[in-house]
C-alpha cells in the first residue's frame, strides 16, 4: 500500500503546479498550461519577454519533471538604424 507521500505525488499534475507557481509569483494571469512532448506549452497571451514571468519561471522550473524543455520566444527583429544624413561638402 502507498504511503500518503507517495499517492499524493503519484496524482500530482506538474503542469498545474508549475501554473499556480507562476501566478503566485506574480504573473496573475497566467494560463494553466500542458506538457506535450517535453515541451512546456504556454498557449496564448502570455508574453514571453515580459521580465515579470522570467523571473517566475526562475522561481517554479523546479515543479516540472526534468527535462522539461521551456518554451523559447521568439526573437525581436533587430532594430533599423537610420542611415546617417550627413551632408556631403558642396
Amino acid at each position: 500500500m502507498a504511503t500518503g507521500h507517495t499517492a499524493a505525488h503519484a496524482y500530482a499534475d506538474p503542469a498545474k503546479d508549475f501554473s499556480a507557481c507562476v501566478r503566485a509569483n506574480g504573473v496573475q494571469d497566467f494560463p494553466d498550461v500542458t506538457i506535450s512532448g517535453g515541451t512546456l506549452q504556454l498557449g496564448g497571451g502570455v508574453d514571453p519577454f515580459s521580465d515579470r514571468l522570467r523571473t517566475a519561471v526562475k522561481s517554479c522550473e523546479h515543479l516540472l519533471p526534468k527535462g522539461t524543455a521551456l518554451p523559447k520566444g521568439t526573437a525581436l527583429p533587430p532594430v533599423r538604424r537610420r542611415p546617417s544624413r550627413l551632408r556631403r561638402p558642396r
